[in-house]
């Protein structure tokens, strides 16, 4: 390559001046050689600056005289000429590269025409690329990238660089398809938007709920999907800018709902450039779930029911649509369910009816090992049959008990009415009695008065004798038969004391009276005994007397101590004889009473007997199996003894408490 570098011009030695005639043209040529030396230096200078890219610098003009100002000048002036090009040439460059291609290098002379040729040739190629470049991205905005730039068109490098971009735009192309495949590939609508929510994408899905094309919506409003929240506040990217990612639409023509999940789309600086929302068909997960919610809510008020013991509920199941057939399934199993547990109450409800009615024979049996209910229900039945059971067998006692003891005390009533007539006998014989010893005692001191007419007087006194000995013996009879009533009366007061115990609170009161009647019937009986007693000794004494009286001729000497003996005998007669009469009296009491009780008794048994068959009828109201033996012990209450017979304690059924009845049987 030429080396264009101006170099430095060597100094001349001066020659020495010598003085001669040729002096003054030797400066002269000096001079001229200095002035050249310096226009030299200034050409080197101004060299220089052009070099470092000062285009502007000139050499100063003022500094030379002559033809080398004006040579000076006239190398200004050619500089300033090309340089007044070269800027011309630049700012046109530079408006070119700042893209902008209107501007036009106007025509420069001479050969400085083939810049003018070279930047319009430029400009062609610049202004072609970029022709080229919007046809590309005016295709990629419609979605369409199959176009590629012209290449042929353009030489070298500029061909280079369309080729290198078709070969980049084939790549992204690829990636592009692929991503689009992708993306079309889900099965629910993506919908892409620009920060002002124009679309620049939307999948096949989107085409098949909206039926748009995507060619056709690219730069367009997305509020063209036309949703029922296209345009309102509840847009998916509404409700994105107010924070809420979600939100729910129905598309009109489509019997669905939606459900719209937006978000922000954001560049490698993190910056928001667009939106993308992601729509997913829900109808099946609503009406799952509206389906679901409306069976739950029926079958919570089935299960309430249940609860509360309505067994009047049904178990059916809605019919439901293409969507909700699965769960309805679910439902149908669980209503199943529910229809058993409704089947095995009614029968349990079934069972307690019957037992309500009193039907205890009712079958109840286990549906499983863990059924505690029915094992419960079944033990309750048990025990409920023997309690049944027991209190009929005890009502059947209770019932036989008081028609004995009703038949008791009729008896004991008509035995103390007949003793009562027995005692008034008694009474008025005593009565008789006592007036017969006063006599006697009379009768035996007139004796004493006239012993002298003791003979005559022995037979009427052998004739009173007999008689006397005959009512004694009478007497004596008597007493044998209040012996024997005593006893009775000791018999049925021991009998009513037993059966005042078995009779419980409700005999205590009797249990008195008949405890009274045995201690009186006691006294009764030991003075009967001491009546016997007397009534004997006076029998020895009116035999005595008799065979006195027909000695009495031998012993008429002794008539008048045997009459004072006789007196004597009489007073304490006559004491004994009043003695027994009290005690009949006291006994007349006795029956009197003992007669009260039993009245009293025959009304208590009477009711006793009334409420028994009342026991009776509400207990048959339970239904129970009663075997022979249960029906046997039932009436199995007394063995009823004979009449006139003492009840002993052995024929006696103990179905109180035995020691209670120990007791009351030692009490009395």
């Amino acid at each position: 390559m030429e080396d264009n570098t101006i170099k430095d011009v060597p100094k001349r030695k001066k020659p020495a001046e010598k003085k001669t005639a040729v002096s003054k043209p030797l400066k002269t040529a000096d001079k001229a050689d200095n002035d050249l030396m310096k226009l030299f230096k200034e050409f080197k200078k101004n060299y220089d600056e052009q070099q470092s890219g000062n285009f502007e610098a000139i050499i100063d003009e003022t500094q030379f005289k002559g033809m080398y100002r004006e040579m000076v000048h006239y190398y200004n002036e050619s500089g300033h000429l090309h340089i007044r090009n070269l800027l011309k040439i630049l700012e046109t460059l530079s408006a070119y590269a700042e893209g902008d291609f209107s501007k036009t290098l106007e025509k420069l002379p001479g050969k400085q025409i083939l810049a003018n040729e070279k930047l319009d040739l430029l400009k062609d190629n610049l202004q072609g690329i970029v022709s080229e470049l919007e046809q590309l991205t005016t295709a990629a905005r419609g979605g369409n990238f199959s176009i590629r730039a012209d290449a042929s068109r353009f030489q070298g490098d500029y061909g280079q660089l369309l080729n290198r971009m078709n070969q980049t735009l084939d790549m992204f192309a690829d990636k592009i398809y692929l991503y689009e495949a992708i993306i079309d590939a889900f099965p629910f609508p993506i919908s892409v938007t620009d920060s002002d929510m124009n679309w620049t994408f939307i999948n096949k899905a989107s085409e098949e709920v909206t039926g748009l094309k995507r060619k056709n919506v690219m730069g367009k409003q997305c509020s063209n999907w036309n949703a029922d929240i296209c345009k309102t506040d509840r847009c998916g990217i509404a409700m994105l800018k107010r924070g809420n990612l979600t939100s729910y639409f129905k598309q009109p023509g489509i019997d669905k709902e939606f459900r719209v999940d937006a978000a922000y789309i954001l560049n490698d600086k993190g910056e928001r450039i667009g939106h993308i929302e992601i729509v997913q068909d829900v109808t099946a997960e609503n009406r799952k779930k509206d389906y679901q919610s409306a069976e739950v809510n029926r079958l919570t008020a089935r299960l309430k029911a249940l609860a509360e013991g309505d067994l009047t509920f049904e178990t059916d199941v809605r019919e439901a649509d293409q969507y909700c057939g699965e769960v309805r399934q679910n439902f149908v199993h669980i209503n199943k369910s529910l229809e058993e547990a409704k089947k095995a109450l009614n029968e349990i409800t079934h069972l307690a009816r019957e037992i309500a009615s009193g039907n205890l024979m009712v079958s109840i049996q286990k549906r499983s090992e863990k059924d505690d209910l029915m094992a419960a229900l079944n033990t309750m039945v048990g025990r409920l049959t023997d309690i049944a059971k027991s209190v009929q067998t005890s009502a059947a006692q209770v019932a036989s008990g008081s028609q004995h003891i009703s038949s008791g005390t009729q008896e004991l009533s008509q035995g103390t009415s007949e003793q009562a007539a027995n005692v008034e006998e008694i009474s008025s014989s005593m009565e008789q009695m006592n007036g017969a010893i006063e006599q006697n005692a009379d009768n035996a001191k007139e004796t004493a008065k006239i012993a002298l007419k003791v003979a005559q007087d022995a037979k009427d006194s052998g004739k009173a004798m007999s008689e006397t000995v005959s009512a004694m013996k009478s007497i004596a009879d008597k007493i044998g038969i209040i012996q024997e009533i005593a006893r009775q009366t000791n018999m049925l007061a021991l009998n009513a004391a037993i059966e005042a115990a078995r009779a419980g609170q409700h005999g205590r009161g009797f249990a008195v009276v008949a405890a009274e009647v045995r201690r009186l019937a006691e006294k009764s009986q030991a003075s009967a005994k001491e009546i016997d007693s007397l009534s004997k000794t006076s029998v020895d004494i009116a035999e005595r007397a008799g065979r006195k009286i027909e000695d009495i001729i031998p012993g008429i000497q002794k008539t008048s101590e045997l009459v004072e003996e006789i007196s004597i005998s009489n007073g304490e007669q006559a004491d004994g004889i009043a003695q027994v009469t009290r005690a009949v009296q006291q006994l007349e009491q006795v029956i009197g009473q003992t007669a009260s009780a039993a009245q009293e008794m025959a009304s208590t048994s009477q009711q006793l007997s009334a409420q028994a068959r009342q026991l009776r009828k509400k207990t048959a109201f339970f239904k129970v199996n009663l075997s022979d033996v249960d029906i046997a012990e039932s009436f199995k209450v007394y063995a009823k003894p004979k009449s006139g017979a003492q009840i002993r304690k052995k024929d006696i059924i103990p179905d109180m408490n035995e020691s209670e009845e120990h007791d009351d049987f030692e009490r009395y």
